[in-house]
């Protein structure tokens, strides 16, 4: 019997999981199954027909997302807009979970990056906004002059970087989990394909890095 690993409300993950366990997973409410393991990996192993037979059975959802090594863009793109257009709670498996929530992650933190991106404007366009906010106005002229400052007189580089603002409509852009072992100082670390590993964990909702601190 797989043990279901909650990552978020939204989203469990699992090692290879018994075709009996699409039962259990529709009890606990699970409406979407992703499996993200190819066929033939090891003996023994079901297939893809015989676990989306199981699943559909059981009343769950389906989509194969099959991952060898670390996700491409494509594969990621699939993961993240299953979970998002599923009607409950996902579980998605592959031989031990690894592989089912790297695509989740790296696609959560994709989408929520390019949207932000998506949302910033120019500062100078901004100011030049009448119905700017009178306080928002001067906290974007002060921003500009610290940046001019640190340009002209610390030598710092005159790029682009603190010329965009994004009005995000939250109290910040990303929260940050972090956690160490009770009475311990040493942090957890999370690893990523990339850009290695890490004494944290970002998301870009709260909601999330609430339920993954839990």
């Amino acid at each position: 019997m797989a043990e279901f690993r909650p990552v978020t409300d939204q989203l469990s993950v699992a090692g290879q999981i018994d075709l009996a366990d699409f039962a259990r997973a529709a009890q606990l409410g699970f409406k979407l199954a992703i499996n993200n393991r190819p066929d033939d990996e090891e003996a023994g192993q079901p297939s893809h027909d015989q676990i989306e037979a199981a699943a559909r059975a059981a009343g769950l959802d389906y989509v194969f997302n099959p991952i060898r090594g670390g996700p491409n863009s494509e594969q990621v793109s699939v993961q993240l807009e299953a979970v998002e257009a599923a009607t409950g709670p996902v579980l998605a498996f592959c031989r031990s979970g690894t592989r089912s929530i790297t695509a989740w992650a790296l696609g959560q933190a994709a989408s929520g990056h390019l949207r932000l991106v998506g949302a910033a404007q120019p500062v100078e366009r901004l100011l030049q906004d009448p119905a700017l906010a009178p306080e928002l106005r001067e906290r974007l002229r002060l921003s500009q002059r610290i940046r001019d400052f640190a340009s002209r007189e610390l030598a710092l580089p005159d790029n682009a970087s603190y010329r965009r603002y994004a009005d995000l409509g939250r109290g910040a852009a990303v929260w940050n989990v972090v956690a160490a072992p009770e009475l311990g100082l040493q942090l957890k670390t999370w690893c990523y394909p990339v850009m290695g590993c890490a004494g944290s964990r970002g998301f870009f909702d709260r909601a999330e890095a609430e339920a993954f601190a839990a």
